[in-house]
C-alpha cells in the first residue's frame, strides 16, 4: 500500500467513527527477520502509554513476514508530543527475535515518518518456556539447539561465542593468535619463511704432512771429527707427529766396516695438508621468521551467502586462511597474500669442498729418529742408529751399531723427530637450499 493510500484509509476510519484526528506517524519497519509472526508496537510519553499498542500482522493472511521491510501508519494523541515507539518482531513461539524503537516529535499540524531498523533480541526463548532464556547449546553443531529456529550464528544467543566471517571454499580457516589457541581452535601450529642457505661447512679436516731430508755422514772418528768415509741422503715422508711416514732407501757407493760414528743434519723440508670432506657437511639452513596458526576445528553454516560461521576469538587475534600452494590468490575478504613453508620443507642439494691453510715452518730436528743398516738390501737389518738432537753426532755404542759391511741406509719407522706444523681448516657449501611446499596465508 502507498503512503496516500495508508493516509486517505487512515483518515476515513477516524472520521467515520466521529473522533478527532491527530497527528499521523508513518512507520517504516527495516531488517525483518525470517519467522516473524507479529510485529508489536507500543507508544509511550513520558513514560506513559500514548496509545494502544499496535499488532501488525503478516499481510494477505500469511503465517510469517514475506519481506524484511514493511510500513504501517498510526494515529496518535492530539496536540504537540514527543513519542517514542517501540517494536518487537514475534515469531510463532511467542518470542521476540528482534528489536528496534525511534523517537519522534509531533503535532497537529505536521504528518512525521519514521524508519526503524530492527537487531536481533539479545535472548532467546523456546516454545512452551514460559518465555524463559535459553540460549543456543552449542553454536557450532549446525542444529537449532533451543528449538527457536535459529541455528548457531543465526540465533543472538551466539553472539558471545560465535560470528560470520567471510566463507574461503578449499581454504583452512583459522587465527594467528598472539598468545594460546582460542577455545574452538585447534593445537598451534608453527609455519616459517625466510630461508637463510648459509655457504660455509662444518666437518672438514686437515691432516699436517712433513717430509724430511736427512745428510747422514759416516765418520772414521766416534766424535764425528774424523775423516768422512761416505755418506747418503734419506727422505722421510708423512704426517706430523706420526711414526708411520714412508722413507727412501739410499746405498753408499761400497760397503763400510770401518765407520766410528754418524753425523747427521736435516738439510731440506716441505710441509703441506692433506684434507678430507668424508665428514662435512653444510651448515644447517635457518628461517628467519616465524608464526603460528591455530586452524579453526568446527564451523557451521548458519549465515548468509558467502559467509561461515566459526566461533569468536579475542580483538588481539588475525582471522586468516590458509591456501595451498605459493603466491596464491587470496580469497574475496582477505588480503595481504604471504608464503609460509613447514619447518622441515626445505630441499637442500648443497655440498662441501674443504679446504686447508698450513701454518708453521715445521720442524725435522725435535725429537729422536732411527735409522737402519743393512748389508744386502734395503729389506734386511744387519746395523742401526738414533739421531737424537741436538746432538748431530751419533757414536758406536749400545744403542748404535755399525755392523762391518753395510751399505744400505733407511728410516726404521719407530719414531720421527717432526712437529711445528698445523693446519686450518675450511668447508665451502656449494649450491642453495630452498623452501618447498609452502601456503599462502592471507588474512583481515
Amino acid at each position: 500500500m502507498t503512503r496516500a493510500a495508508l493516509l486517505a484509509a487512515t483518515v476515513a476510519l477516524v472520521a467515520a467513527s466521529g473522533c478527532r484526528v491527530g497527528p499521523r506517524l508513518f512507520v517504516t519497519v527495516e531488517q525483518i527477520p525470517a519467522n516473524t509472526a507479529t510485529i508489536d508496537a507500543t507508544f509511550t510519553r513520558n513514560q506513559q502509554p500514548a496509545r494502544a499498542a499496535e499488532h501488525l500482522r503478516p499481510p494477505g493472511g500469511a503465517a510469517t513476514f514475506g519481506a524484511t521491510t514493511t510500513t504501517f501508519v498510526v494515529e496518535l494523541p492530539a496536540g504537540r508530543a514527543e513519542v517514542t515507539v517501540a517494536l518487537s518482531a514475534i515469531d510463532g513461539a511467542g518470542c521476540a527475535r528482534a528489536t528496534g524503537s525511534a523517537t519522534v516529535t509531533a503535532d497537529d499540524n505536521e504528518l512525521p515518518g519514521v524508519r526503524i531498523t530492527l537487531a536481533p533480541s539479545a535472548t532467546a526463548c523456546a516454545p512452551g518456556d514460559g518465555g524463559a532464556v535459553v540460549p543456543e547449546a552449542d553454536c557450532l553443531d549446525g542444529l537449532d539447539d533451543n528449538g527457536d529456529g535459529l541455528p548457531d550464528c543465526a540465533d543472538p544467543t551466539c553472539a558471545d561465542r560465535a560470528t560470520c566471517i567471510p566463507d574461503a571454499p578449499g581454504a583452512e580457516l583459522g587465527v594467528v593468535p598472539s598468545r594460546a589457541c582460542p577455545a574452538e581452535y585447534g593445537d598451534e601450529v608453527t609455519w616459517v619463511r625466510g630461508l637463510v642457505s648459509p655457504t660455509t661447512c662444518s666437518g672438514c679436516t686437515c691432516t699436517p704432512q712433513m717430509s724430511c731430508a736427512y745428510q747422514l755422514s759416516f765418520r772414521s772418528t766416534t766424535d764425528c771429527t774424523g775423516a768422512t768415509i761416505d755418506s747418503a741422503t734419506v727422505t722421510v715422508s708423512g704426517t706430523v707427529g706420526l711414526s708411520n711416514a714412508t722413507t727412501s732407501c739410499s746405498q753408499l757407493a761400497a760397503p763400510i766396516s770401518n765407520a766410528k760414528s754418524v753425523y747427521t743434519s736435516a738439510i731440506a723440508q716441505t710441509t703441506s695438508c692433506s684434507t678430507s670432506a668424508s665428514g662435512a657437511t653444510p651448515n644447517r639452513a635457518t628461517w628467519t621468521a616465524r608464526q603460528s596458526f591455530c586452524p579453526a576445528r568446527r564451523t557451521s553454516l548458519s549465515c548468509r551467502a558467502g559467509q561461515i560461521c566459526v566461533g569468536v576469538t579475542p580483538s588481539t587475534e588475525t582471522r586468516c586462511v590458509r591456501v595451498v600452494g605459493e603466491a596464491a590468490a587470496c580469497p574475496p575478504g582477505y588480503s595481504g597474500p604471504m608464503t609460509w613453508y613447514e619447518p622441515t620443507q626445505i630441499d637442500d642439494p648443497r655440498t662441501c669442498t674443504c679446504g686447508c691453510t698450513t701454518n708453521g715452518a715445521g720442524s725435522c730436528d725435535s725429537g729422536i729418529t732411527p735409522f737402519i743398516l743393512s748389508t744386502s738390501s734395503c729389506t734386511g737389518q744387519s746395523g742401526y742408529f738414533i739421531y737424537s738432537p741436538p746432538s748431530h753426532c751419533a757414536a758406536q755404542s749400545g744403542v748404535n751399531l755399525f755392523s762391518p759391511g753395510f751399505q744400505f741406509v733407511r728410516y726404521s719407522g719407530e719414531a720421527w723427530g717432526s712437529s711445528g706444523v698445523s693446519c686450518s681448516a675450511t668447508g665451502t657449501a656449494v649450491g642453495t637450499a630452498r623452501p618447498k611446499n609452502g601456503s599462502t596465508f592471507c588474512c583481515r
